[in-house]
């Protein structure tokens, strides 16, 4: 995706499949802030999962409070319930629940 592409997403709403579709080219951050109605599976596969973070600013200021906050028509209940879903269906061990972190503290979630 061209960097003037990746600028349009402070100005345009796009759907989960485009995001989707080019989420290996986007600040996950971005996405998260700049983007209105995200789904709980949508934020539990991609925005909080490690393995989209790209930068440095992705990996360590993306939480659930920070997407919870963006993202108000979420529930903590869905997200939780989400990532655990997540978790369950991946088929490898690279990725574990107390990889999903919830403070500035990074605590690891029980939920």
């Amino acid at each position: 995706m061209k960097k003037r592409e990746f600028l349009q997403l402070f100005l345009h709403q796009y759907s989960m499949e485009t995001l989707i579709e080019h989420i290996d080219y986007l600040n996950t951050k971005t996405i998260l802030i700049t983007q209105k109605n995200l789904s709980a599976d949508f934020c539990a596969r991609y925005i909080l999962n490690p393995e989209y973070h790209i930068s440095y600013e992705d990996h360590y200021e993306i939480d659930i409070d920070l997407v919870l906050r963006s993202q108000p028509q979420l529930s903590r209940e869905a997200l939780a319930d989400a990532i655990h879903q997540f978790i369950n269906q991946r088929s490898d061990s690279t990725l574990c629940e107390g990889e999903f972190e919830t403070g500035k503290d990074k605590t690891k979630t029980k939920e």
